[in-house]
């Protein structure tokens, strides 16, 4: 497999820190590098951003998949399992997790699912990881210590939509993928992993599913996995002619890698009967955006800059932005953030085209639906919805000792700076 090596961070959360009393737990959550999503902030999470040798985004400090010994630049087929590699080769831990970053294992009550197994979750707020106990470490720790692999409550692939007869039929049924595939990934078991041949044909003509590559196992449990699933998933990649798929057909490898996931689990079942095992819901955050409050830009000549629209007064905002960025100060950073909650990704790419001749600025976006979700705003023919965005200003920019909001309808004449530094009474 192609490497890139740069060394790993030097940061507290890689350490090991287990003890015979309490082991070390790391759950590496998949994050994408063109996605701000929400991060769950305790020590048993290793959040990673998932094809990081990508990444064009210098102010991303999330760790990156990148470091070290890697693959990095295979997430476009290997999808998660990147920052499986990662820390199978980099980290240390007694018990080793992966899951995503809008779906995570639900380690409190029995919750009501929908039929693909999911306990369908909102934001990831407060309330809602409270909800499914994923920041409760105590909880988390009691239900981990002493197994050898969890997975996700598996699914019956015949209450699908389409109603497939098994697991094989139902990849089929997928229409952006190719069954050959699948069956290559058999004769490669049949192959080179004989033992697991005939746990190979049982999974997939039952209709028992552990999707979406989640797991939890201990140390020898996971080196066992890795150690038999990269070299079989590598040997697949060879065969698979793969020139002209779609991009979501490129992720083959990812797509056979949960039936694998599956295939391991019931050999590791059969051969070992004293397997201590146990299956946990599978939360899905419908809304996993960020809801961090950003923080100010590291340089003293930094000047914030917040706008509020929709997607239909985006192009007056355009003109706003293009007459204040026309007679900016080179000399100093603008940090420009848009409250919204409908901006398209076509007028997002738009805004961001501005920016290609002003390397001194850079634009974020704010989602305010979760601020505003429980708050009713009532808007009328002269006063929108976005007008009470200023409301929360401070609020969402706690961490800035001052900022300058801008109404999204004007034309700038001069440097916004001067503003910015005029001094306030008081």
């Amino acid at each position: 497999m192609d490497k890139q090596l740069i060394p790993i961070p030097e940061v507290e959360c890689l350490k090991y820190h287990g003890t015979p009393e309490r082991p070390d737990i790391k759950i590496f959550v998949s994050h994408r590098v063109d996605f701000d999503s929400e991060i769950v902030s305790k020590p048993v999470y290793i959040p990673v951003r998932c094809g990081a040798a990508f990444s064009k985004n210098e102010y991303d400090t999330m760790l990156g998949d990148n470091t070290g010994d890697n693959i990095s630049n295979l997430n476009g087929e290997y999808c998660e399992l990147t920052a499986m590699y990662w820390a199978w080769k980099n980290i240390k831990a007694d018990y080793y997790g992966l899951c995503h970053y809008r779906r995570y294992f639900c380690f409190g009550e029995s919750q009501s699912e929908d039929i693909y197994g999911n306990v369908i979750c909102d934001y990831i707020s407060s309330d809602e990881k409270q909800r499914i106990a994923i920041e409760n470490e105590e909880v988390i720790f009691q239900k981990i210590i002493g197994t050898d692999i969890i997975l996700t409550t598996p699914t019956n692939v015949k209450n699908d939509p389409l109603h497939p007869k098994n697991l094989y039929e139902q990849y089929k049924n997928v229409r952006h993928l190719n069954v050959e595939d699948l069956e290559t990934a058999v004769d490669v078991i049949r192959e080179h992993a004989p033992e697991y041949y005939d746990d190979a044909k049982a999974f997939l003509s039952g209709c028992t599913f552990y999707s979406c590559n989640m797991f939890i196992m201990s140390r020898t449990y996971f080196f066992k996995y890795c150690e038999w699933l990269f070299p079989l998933l590598e040997k697949i990649r060879s065969r698979i002619k793969s020139s002209e798929y779609s991009r979501e057909a490129l992720r083959t490898i990812g797509h056979i890698a949960e039936r694998m996931l599956g295939i391991f689990f019931i050999h590791e079942l059969r051969v070992k009967k004293d397997l201590k095992y146990k299956v946990l819901q599978r939360a899905f955050f419908k809304n996993p955006q960020s809801l961090s409050f950003p923080t100010p830009w590291k340089e003293n000549n930094c000047i914030p800059v917040v706008f509020a629209s929709s997607d239909y007064f985006a192009p007056y905002l355009a003109v706003t932005l293009y007459s204040m960025l026309k007679n900016s100060d080179k000399s100093f950073f603008y940090d420009l953030f848009i409250l919204s909650t409908d901006i398209s990704a076509i007028m997002k790419t738009n805004l961001q085209k501005m920016l290609k001749d002003y390397p001194h600025a850079r634009l974020r976006y704010i989602d305010m639906t979760p601020y505003v979700n429980n708050t009713k705003l009532v808007p009328n023919s002269h006063v929108s919805k976005e007008t009470f965005y200023r409301l929360y200003v401070d609020e969402v920019f706690q961490h800035f000792d001052k900022i300058v909001y801008l109404d999204s309808d004007l034309i700038i004449c001069a440097d916004i700076s001067k503003l910015y530094r005029a001094p306030l009474g008081g």
